[in-house]
């Protein structure tokens, strides 16, 4: 009985863990989220602005497997600005203003 619920107190540890963040995580994602009320062009970690972000949409980009002691740089280039996302977290999000 005690190794039971043992294992059930680890299990629960290693659950709140990863939730907290400290796991690490299988795919980071940062998005950015248009709060403004214009149409942005903008690219990933480009210059080349293929894509548009209409008033109120986001788009988000995964950035892989990050250890809970890593970060991560990713680039949000638009006609709106140049923003570079420093990314510590499973999810992230910014805001264009």
């Amino acid at each position: 009985m005690k190794k039971v619920i043992s294992g059930l107190f680890i299990s629960a540890i290693a659950i709140a863990t990863q939730a907290c963040g400290k796991g690490g995580c299988d795919n980071a994602r940062v998005c950015m989220v248009n709060n403004t009320n214009d149409t942005v062009e903008y690219a990933w970690n480009s210059n080349f602005y293929d894509q548009i972000l209409l008033p109120g949409e986001s788009a988000c980009q995964d950035l892989g497997e990050m250890a809970w002691n890593e970060s991560a740089t990713t680039f949000f280039e638009s006609d709106h600005g140049f923003y570079a996302l420093d990314v510590d977290e499973c999810e992230q999000t910014y805001y264009l203003d």
